[in-house]
């Protein structure tokens, strides 16, 4: 089955127990609404139905301590 990921900000996240940021790409999965982090894993966000519904959840949600480098 081939992924159907679309890259849409890089940003940065929080990185292990002391304040390290790490810098990832954010992919949106168009089948699932999901956030996908380096095309390897879901985000914490709620699925979303649009890229900008989730840029928004990135920037708004409080489950999400992501911060944007590039969108």
């Amino acid at each position: 089955m081939k992924k159907s990921y679309v890259f849409f900000a890089t940003g940065q996240i929080p990185d292990g127990y002391f304040g390290d940021w790490a810098t990832v790409d954010f992919y949106y999965d168009p089948s699932s609404g999901k956030t996908i982090v380096n095309g390897r894993f879901s985000y914490g966000t709620p699925p979303a139905d649009s890229i900008q519904e989730a840029m928004y959840l990135l920037n708004h949600h409080p489950a999400s301590n992501a911060r944007f480098v590039t969108a």
